[in-house]
């Protein structure tokens, strides 16, 4: 059997932290056996690790297009780092002993084949589960009932009067299937609970001080601490109103079955409600929804990684650009304090997914992939990536409004524009143009790097290229402007994060 590299990093979607400590098990002699079957199909081994026994790990490639890796390891993503060992094992030219198949691994592989086959046909949505479906929905509804009067309580009493006591009342929505509503109330509460503290750590003002000739207008105001909370209040409010009138139609799809009239179908493609509930997307949802496409090409624009402390955890964020329809998609790995996992990094080919599952959702949507392939950027693609975006400003901006309106959609969406021309105001502010004169500002407030990056780049680099670009919304100032993410030139993709 001949294995390639790429075929090793295809299997496990380039993460470069799997591959480097699966080398480093071949290269310490973790291995203690290493086998093939007779006919190539399946190699497997045993494996010193952090358990008291070794693990046993194998991969399978009964179907060469969707190698499939096992191992007895308690690692929940595979395939793992042991199964990757096999192949770099194998690629490095590591001795395998041919033999039969174990029966434990032919007994996985008629599993992991059942399992396959069920998958693969359709669901049919029979009486029984369309009952069941119509009661998880009044269930869910009761849930949406807590919530506002949750809600209803915080407005009423006031924000100043709520304690860790409300977390009692998160608790209770457990009970109702709604886990996205309940963890939204978390983040509520520790945003409260985090202005509170901020406002009483102040330091007293001193009145004679602060008085001016218009008043107290130099006093600081305490509902500055409270902005992110108020923000996540309006979020959670429509979060409900909207979740209620989905769970009722979709309620009433069920219980009329079996005619059913799919009133809650547009609202479950065409936004995120689902997810944000609480409902986690199987892949074969997704493809049985029309939400998969193949023959894409994508190219990475931006990477970063950012630190949510509100929900303790870490997200790599990935922004792509398809190269044939010239979207904008976003990949999201999260990473959980408790786990301490590596980041991910930064990709710099044409990658190539055999399958892209699109998540339901707005001008952005989330994507993902299980195996993919890659090559170079080439400059034909160079080419078509710097001419990649959008020369209608207006267009943009209007598109932008629509979407920052809806309190439930991303409120600062990612845009490729074409870039006419670049100036400076009186004020060095800076400002991207399109051909027919329209200004986007550019304000990387806070953001330093990006500011100097951008301003140090030539003419001849940025006009007549594409800026992808995140826009953002500055309430004091009632402003709207672009964070630059990176620019595309007809040689190059430069980082501006």
């Amino acid at each position: 059997m001949t294995v390639t590299e790429q075929d090793i990093m295809s299997l496990c979607a380039g993460n470069p932290h799997t591959e480097a400590v699966a080398k480093e098990l071949v290269e310490q002699g973790n291995f203690i056996t290493l086998n093939q079957s007779e006919d190539e199909s399946l190699v497997w081994g045993s494996c010193i690790g952090s358990g008291a026994e070794a693990y046993h790990c194998s991969v399978d490639f009964l179907d060469p297009e969707r190698p499939l890796g096992r191992c007895t390891c308690p690692n929940r993503h595979k395939p793992c780092k042991h199964s990757i060992g096999l192949l770099y094992a194998l690629f490095a030219g590591h001795p395998f002993a041919v033999g039969p198949i174990p029966p434990a691994w032919l007994k996985a592989r008629d599993k992991d084949k059942a399992k396959a086959e069920k998958e693969a046909k359709p669901v049919l949505i029979t009486k029984v589960k369309a009952l069941s479906e119509a009661k998880n929905c009044t269930v869910q509804l009761e849930g949406i009932t807590l919530g506002e009067k949750m809600l209803h309580n915080i407005v009423l009493t006031g924000i100043y009067a709520v304690t860790d006591a409300f977390n009692t009342q998160i608790q209770e929505l457990g009970y109702y299937n709604i886990s996205g509503i309940q963890t939204e109330f978390t983040v509520l509460l520790t945003l409260i609970l985090t202005g509170q503290k901020n406002t009483s750590d102040a330091e007293p003002v001193d009145l004679k001080k602060s008085r001016g000739k218009k008043g107290f207008s130099s006093l600081p105001s305490p509902s500055k601490n409270f902005e992110p909370a108020l923000r996540q209040l309006t979020y959670l409010y429509a979060l409900l109103k909207k979740s209620r009138t989905y769970l009722e139609h979709k309620q009433a799809d069920y219980a009329a079955f079996p005619e059913l009239t799919h009133t809650a179908e547009a609202d479950m493609l065409n936004s995120a409600l689902e997810e944000q509930l609480g409902y986690t997307w199987k892949l074969t949802e997704l493809k049985a929804k029309g939400c998969m496409r193949t023959g894409v090409e994508l190219v990475q624009c931006a990477f970063s990684v950012y630190e949510d402390d509100v929900r303790k955890q870490y997200v790599d964020e990935g922004i792509w650009l398809s190269l044939g329809t010239r979207d904008i998609y976003i990949t999201r790995n999260v990473r959980p304090y408790r786990l301490n996992k590596p980041p991910q990094d930064s990709f710099f080919k044409v990658l190539i997914p055999s399958e892209l599952y699109i998540y339901p959702g707005d001008k952005n949507p989330q994507v993902r992939w299980e195996r993919q392939s890659w090559r170079d950027l080439s400059p034909k693609d160079f080419t078509a990536l710097a001419t990649a975006g959008a020369a209608d400003f207006n267009e943009v901006i209007k598109a932008v409004k629509v979407q920052i309106r809806n309190p439930l959609a991303a409120q600062e969406p990612v845009f490729a524009l074409h870039i006419t021309r670049m100036g400076i105001d009186g004020e060095q502010n800076l400002s991207v143009f399109d051909p027919q004169g329209k200004r986007i500002a550019l304000k990387p407030t806070g953001l330093s790097r990006n500011g100097s990056r951008i301003r140090s780049l030539s003419r001849e680099q940025v006009e007549g290229k594409t800026l992808v670009a995140r826009f953002k919304q500055d309430m004091d100032q009632d402003m709207l402007y672009a964070v630059p993410l990176s620019l595309v030139t007809d040689k190059a993709i430069i980082h501006l994060i």
